[in-house]
């Protein structure tokens, strides 16, 4: 669960174009990442990347996704966030020319 905390991170940043916690001296971070919120991400993204962002940064581990549901198939056409990502699978099974499902590729235990 802490790999997809770190995931948030990163999602967090690229998005934001800054760190979600930020202070001046590394144990005022650590109390950052405890204590406080990330400030909301720009609306230039959809409501489904930004909330999945702000879903992976929840404290308590579990209250985040996980890599299964984060590689779901689409439930409907609203379902942006798995459309987008099951299009990059797609793309990438497509240009590798293997069947690996992609939770075997990402996790070394193939589970969830």
């Amino acid at each position: 669960s802490s790999e997809l905390w770190s995931l948030g991170v990163v999602l967090y940043e690229l998005m934001a174009l800054h760190v979600p916690f930020h202070a001046s001296t590394l144990p005022a971070v650590a109390m950052m990442i405890c204590g406080a919120e990330p400030a909301p991400l720009p609306k230039e993204y959809s409501r489904a990347a930004r909330q999945t962002a702000m879903d992976l940064l929840q404290k308590e581990p579990t209250q985040r996704p996980t890599l299964k549901h984060l590689l779901r198939e689409p439930s409907s056409e609203s379902d942006t966030w798995a459309a987008l990502v099951k299009k990059q699978v797609d793309k990438l099974r497509s240009t590798s020319g293997t069947e690996t499902p992609p939770s075997s590729v990402v996790s070394p235990h193939g589970s969830c």
